[in-house]
């Protein structure tokens, strides 16, 4: 529990304007501020903010609060995590002493977010160099512009040790490096580089930071296609969404959540302004996944690839989705594609696709029959 001294001193301390146009720009009108309400969709601003009461309400949705209710509906937390965040904010230290294993955890992950951030910018940065053009043009191959590729802080690897050597050399620590997943360490003793020629998708949790990364080949006949941080001490896969972070205000708006299968696309949605995609890391969805966004929306729209790997993921999904009460639909998308190239191709079409999604059971229930039906023809092949 938060002491309700932290939690006047945290009050006290805030500045609820600066807080709120850190998620979207306001205009000044009189004593207080408007905005269009992030709560719901509205074409009229009618979201007003008082600096001098420290509060906001809403004349359309009727929602309304102060701090601590803003950073709760905005990140999906609860209280005592939203103190925690403002009590950061604002230097109060809140009077719950911690102990000594808590603090040296909380400084490990720190440290580990700031190299990933480092290294997530190199990579970015390495992406616009002499010796990544064939990388580039790929990326840009496949449709991508400038934008996208900053908005994603795509980047890429090269083939030597540079992360490794850059590290070392401005004094970051070599478990630091081997915690963090950037680096291995060979039987000698020797760190390497973890990632090697490969496209990086820096990996964001929804408050922006950097949590791990997802590597691609360029030569799709080399293994592994995908190379992905293993589990560390602040990323575990069946936690975060890919693209979350980029989203969470479209998604707000909308009420629903277009999970899409892999990075290329959740990017390309964004970028032809599907910006309420976001992508599990693997297509397993998990019940951690769902708890993410349930406060946010009351719908879910499933589109995975069209083959048989992307209807297992979708069955299991489906179920997720029934069990915690959500509304969800499934999108289904001819054979042989996938979300990224009708996207590119012909973004209405998608669209359109969308638009005919089928409501969960029905899909489960047509997917089981399909599926009895494929039986006597596997036992004739045999």
């Amino acid at each position: 529990m938060v002491d309700t001294r932290d939690i006047d001193r945290i009050r006290d301390s805030s500045d609820i304007v600066r807080l709120v146009e850190e998620y979207f720009p306001m205009k000044k009108t009189g004593a207080n501020y408007k905005a269009l309400c992030p709560f719901h969709q509205e074409k009229t601003p009618s979201f007003v903010v008082s600096p001098q009461k420290q509060i906001y309400h809403c004349f359309g949705c009727g929602k309304s609060g102060n701090i601590f209710n803003f950073l709760m509906e905005m990140e999906g937390i609860d209280f005592p995590e939203a103190a925690k965040r403002l009590a950061e904010r604002t230097g109060v230290k809140l009077d719950r002493p911690q102990s000594k294993e808590y603090t040296r955890r909380k400084e490990l992950n720190k440290k580990i977010i700031d190299l990933n951030h480092r290294a997530a910018k190199f990579y970015n940065r390495y992406l616009g160099s002499d010796a990544a053009r064939e990388a580039y043009e790929y990326i840009t191959g496949r449709g991508l512009d400038r934008d996208t590729i900053e908005k994603f802080l795509i980047g890429y690897a090269p083939s030597d040790n540079q992360i490794v050597q850059k590290a070392l050399s401005n004094g970051v620590n070599k478990d630091i490096l081997i915690q963090s997943g950037l680096a291995g360490q060979s039987r000698s003793g020797k760190l390497y580089d973890k990632f090697k020629d490969r496209i990086i998708f820096p990996i964001l949790d929804e408050r922006g930071q950097v949590k791990g990364f997802g590597g691609r080949v360029i030569d799709d006949s080399a293994m592994p296609k995908y190379l992905n941080t293993a589990q560390t001490k602040i990323f575990e896969k069946k936690k975060i969404l890919y693209g979350l972070k980029e989203s969470k205000q479209a998604i707000r708006k909308k009420k629903k959540v277009l999970l899409l299968e892999g990075y290329m696309d959740v990017i390309a949605a964004h970028q032809y302004d599907i910006s309420y995609a976001v992508a599990p890391l693997g297509t397993a969805l998990t019940a951690q996944h769902i708890y993410k966004i349930k406060h946010w929306v009351d719908e879910v729209i499933f589109c995975f690839d069209s083959d048989e790997a992307g209807a297992k993921a979708t069955v299991r999904a489906v179920e997720l989705v029934v069990e915690s009460d959500l509304m969800g639909r499934v999108c289904q998308l001819p054979e042989g594609t996938d979300p990224e190239d009708i996207i590119r191709k012909d973004r209405e079409h998608f669209l359109e696709l969308l638009k005919k999604s089928k409501e969960v059971i029905k899909w489960r229930i047509e997917y089981s029959i399909d599926k009895f039906r494929d039986i006597p023809d596997r036992a004739q092949k045999n």
